[in-house]
């Protein structure tokens, strides 16, 4: 029996064959999906001369398990140099391309050393008058 202030982690262990399970579903329709895009590109070839290539379509299922982000930000910054930025934010649940956020985060970066030079500028003008 599960206790309701249960941690990610410990539903995550008690569910493991739940999950299993879930995978098996997942690549049974995986393969419907892609067999019914396949046929709907050959329709469209046919009726409408339009190429499409179902291999190009990738399907991504989204379990709703509870993560335990807190457990692993604390991982995270005590593995410190040891992992890069990148991959420690491909850890986080809620951070779905980390490749993207590294740039959001260099140019926010950017930003603010541009602004804080701008600041630093117009100290140094009015000191001088």
């Amino acid at each position: 029996r599960l206790q309701s202030n249960l941690s990610g982690l410990a539903l995550r262990s008690r569910l493991i064959s739940l999950e299993e399970k879930c995978k098996l579903n997942q690549k049974a329709l995986t393969n419907c999906i892609k067999t019914r895009l396949k046929v709907l590109f050959i329709y469209l070839k046919i009726m409408f001369n339009k190429n499409y290539d179902y291999r190009d379509i990738k399907i991504k299922f989204t379990p709703n398990i509870p993560q335990d982000d807190l457990l692993m930000a604390q991982i995270i910054s005590q593995l410190g140099d040891k992992l890069s930025t990148e991959t420690g934010l491909s850890q986080l649940s809620f951070i779905e391309n980390s490749k993207n956020e590294m740039a959001k985060i260099k140019l926010e970066q950017e930003d603010i050393f541009e602004g804080s030079r701008l600041l630093n500028n117009d100290e140094e003008v009015d000191i001088d008058e």
